[in-house]
């Protein structure tokens, strides 16, 4: 018999914690006015039998259309407003259509076209081309809705940053890294299903943050505030324009580790290779005065192929210690699951499960170097036969196929970022 509590339990187990958001045209709670009086009715609906139990038991918020004649009279400045009304669970956000609308895109595209369409019926479906474009328009506000929602959760508009900008905000790490989380996680809610279960995951720098959500590790609402209070102490340990890193093509590692020894006597200051992302692909970070100068020192050593990354800090950095030393304590005091396949680390190149493992990482990662080629090597030591990259760019799943070609095994390596790729999956 469920419970509860029995709920409750399962809930947490199967979406890991995410926030339960529920879109749909009809609202859990209708209130209507009887004479001068305002009563709170429940709609006949197999939908809302089944799933408001399921808010009430843990929490979330139910967009839906505002369909009561009292609906607009019980909302507060957001159209939020808290049910049950006699003991107060989850939140309902009322949208709000116009008759057009809900003529169109409910009473025309859905009753008249889908409805039969899906159902066996002697109703022949009707679809007319005003009916599509309400459904669409209708779509869109209810989208809409939800990344309002999620941006309440985040405190601060992050949706509307991603969207319109502006490009020169937006590239401010603070910004970025939420921004990046949040587009890798939306892919693997959107298309994770269509993959089979991973055997392992790593995630390159930010990244980690991404694969430990995805494998249940650690929670959404946690991850996101998390990196962007990451992205704000290694803004601070570093200003805008003292920091820089660049990328070095074609030169050994001893090469680079030589430029860099140069460059940091030539300025006294810091530079030290950062990212180990594969063969001859060595990224470089520190003091930008530094950064030049071992750039110099590199094509003194024969170096032709270098450029400067545009960032806003030298990430994985002795640098980012004050980083380190601000996160630290935030870190510790997240919580860490067990993840569901083990996940192998950037500051250790090490396959790891245990909780606290999963947040070692992640501290010490700050200020260490990323260590991408160690880590394909692991896994294509492992047996590791088909990478699936998700989230934004293709570059990942590039430096695996450059990686194991080098090694000589045959690999399937695919980028998931956008609908256009789909096709991959066949």
């Amino acid at each position: 018999m469920w419970t509860k509590e029995a709920l409750h339990s399962l809930i947490q187990t199967k979406l890991c914690d995410y926030q339960l958001i529920i879109v749909a045209n009809r609202e859990p709670y209708i209130h209507r006015y009887v004479g001068k009086q305002i009563e709170c009715m429940l709609p006949a609906s197999g939908m809302v039998t089944a799933l408001d139990p399921i808010l009430r038991a843990c929490g979330g918020v139910w967009i839906a259309h505002g369909s009561g004649d009292a609906d607009r009279d019980t909302v507060d400045a957001l159209d939020h407003v808290a049910v049950p009304p006699d003991d107060p669970k989850y939140t309902l956000r009322r949208v709000w259509l116009s008759k057009e609308q809900e003529e169109g895109y409910y009473y025309g595209l859905s009753n008249e076209g889908l409805w039969p369409l899906c159902h066996v019926a002697f109703t022949r479906p009707v679809f007319e081309p005003n009916h599509w474009r309400c459904y669409r328009e209708v779509n869109e506000v209810f989208a809409q809705a939800v990344l309002q929602e999620a941006d309440a959760a985040l405190g601060f508009p992050l949706s509307k940053l991603m969207a319109e900008g502006p490009e020169e905000t937006l590239k401010l790490t603070e910004h970025t890294q939420p921004a990046i989380l949040t587009h890798s996680l939306m892919v693997v809610q959107a298309w994770g299903h269509r993959l089979p279960p991973p055997d392992f995951a790593a995630g390159h720098s930010l990244g980690e943050y991404s694969a430990l959500v995805a494998l249940g590790a650690l929670a959404f609402k946690d991850a996101v505030r998390t990196v962007r209070e990451r992205g704000r102490a290694m803004q601070v340990a570093v200003p805008v324009g003292v920091g820089a890193m660049a990328a070095i093509l074609g030169m050994s590692l001893a090469e680079v580790e030589a430029s860099c020894v140069d460059g940091a006597a030539a300025t006294g200051k810091i530079v030290v290779p950062a990212n180990f992302n594969g063969p001859g692909q060595i990224v470089i970070a520190g003091h930008a005065e530094a950064v030049d100068a071992a750039l110099e020192a590199a094509k003194g050593r024969g170096g032709r192929k270098m450029m400067k990354l545009p960032v806003s800090a030298p990430f994985h950095s002795p640098l980012m210690e004050p980083a380190k030393a601000h996160m630290e304590p935030i870190l510790r005091g997240l919580t860490f699951k067990a993840p569901t396949c083990p996940l192998v680390n950037n500051v250790d190149a090490a396959a790891v499960t245990g909780p606290e493992a999963l947040r070692d990482g992640l501290v010490r990662q700050i200020p260490g170097a990323v260590r991408w080629q160690a880590t394909l090597d692991l896994l294509l030591d492992e047996g590791v036969t088909t990478f699936v990259e998700l989230g934004p760019g293709k570059v990942l799943a590039g430096l695996v196929k450059r990686q194991a070609k080098e090694r000589g095994i045959e690999v399937s390596s695919i980028s998931l970022g956008s609908p256009e790729d789909l096709a991959q999956l066949g």
